[in-house]
């Protein structure tokens, strides 16, 4: 699976450099210098999807063990970090911010689950908000090959997260692991089966409460939408103002790209490719949309490398701790057996 994700990395990266060398990378640089002041305007308007997107997968959580808003918010963050910088299929991240859960007391059942379900409802919005970012593109030209691929690709996987929901709600892990416990007659099965029990049960239990589903998903959709403004400070500052409708397009058609394309990490050269061909139809020069995604990009990185560094202290001190503890336990064995 590493080999897979490292082939489509290079894949990607070859694709971004071919898109600024066909494009001209003196005229990329030079659109990306005149942003001036437009990569801290992008870190600090990021701050909101990242509110809205912490509140979804908090209302998810049992009100129990629900964390703070803070809690939630931080590790929002250092997903989506990972996520946007590390080579792991745009879905890493989300394992990531579960596991961190369990490190404050949350069991792995309920982490998972709210992870799973907060997963779904961030697909199905985008899935949504680029349909709608296709429909409006229509209203600028016909419906031509490179949309309806697009467009064909973002049905296929709405149908295939409609599954994956069903599938959810009828016990697809614990039923996963019942098949392959009589295929697979050998060693103890009873750990895993009761760990996949244990998070059915628990996405099971946030689809029966409605009320903060339907809120999750109503911060999940504004995230969405209130995303769209990154497009237009991006271009504001890049010289090349838009307005919503525009705006609205690029950010749909730019997560159409990104669900896609999901295994290459980050999306990268894809994301890009997509901008390009999007934003000649809206009226935007290709260098302009090359610097406007590597802004974004930059965004990513200024916000992320933060987040990492944060993630990998917290590991850190969780190691030293368990060294600290087996040190001491291994002192008190040898004290033990000399008395």
């Amino acid at each position: 699976m590493k080999a897979v994700v490292v082939i489509f990395l290079f894949i990607g990266f070859g694709l971004l450099i071919g898109l600024i060398a066909f494009h001209g990378l003196e005229r990329v640089v030079a659109a990306l210098a005149s942003s001036r002041w437009g990569l801290f305007a992008l870190c600090i308007f990021h701050l909101l999807p990242m509110l809205a997107a912490a509140n979804c997968w908090r209302r998810l959580i049992p009100g129990t063990t629900r964390p703070s808003f803070w809690t939630a918010f931080t590790l929002q963050w250092v997903g989506g970090s990972v996520n946007s910088l590390l080579p792991v299929a745009q879905v890493g991240g989300d394992f990531v911010r579960a596991r961190l859960l369990t490190l404050r007391d949350v069991s792995s059942s309920i982490a998972g689950a709210s992870v799973i379900v907060d997963l779904t409802i961030a697909v199905g919005a985008q899935i949504i908000f680029s349909s709608a970012g296709i429909l409006m593109l229509i209203q600028y030209e016909e419906l031509d090959n490179t949309t309806f691929a697009v467009g064909i690709g973002v049905v296929i996987l709405g149908i295939l997260i409609t599954g994956f929901i069903i599938a959810q709600r009828t016990g697809l892990f614990y039923k996963l692991t019942n098949i392959i416990e009589k295929i697979v007659k050998v060693g103890d099965w009873t750990a895993i089966t009761g760990g996949a029990r244990a998070l059915d049960d628990g996405i099971q239990s946030i689809y029966r409460r409605h009320r903060d589903l339907i809120i999750a998903a109503f911060w999940r959709i504004f995230g969405v939408i209130v995303g769209s403004g990154q497009i237009m400070i991006g271009l504001h500052f890049l010289g090349h103002p838009v307005g919503l409708i525009e705006a609205l397009i690029l950010e749909g058609m730019m997560h159409a790209v990104r669900i896609a394309a999901f295994m290459i990490p980050a999306a990268i050269g894809v994301q890009e490719g997509g901008l390009v061909l999007v934003g000649m139809i809206v009226g935007i020069g290709p260098d302009t949309s090359l610097a406007l995604s590597l802004l974004i990009r930059a965004r990513s990185i200024v916000v992320g490398i933060p987040a990492l560094i944060y993630w990998q202290l917290v590991e850190s001190r969780r190691l030293i701790a368990g060294f600290n503890e087996g040190a001491k336990a291994s002192a008190d064995t040898g004290n033990s057996n000399d008395s």
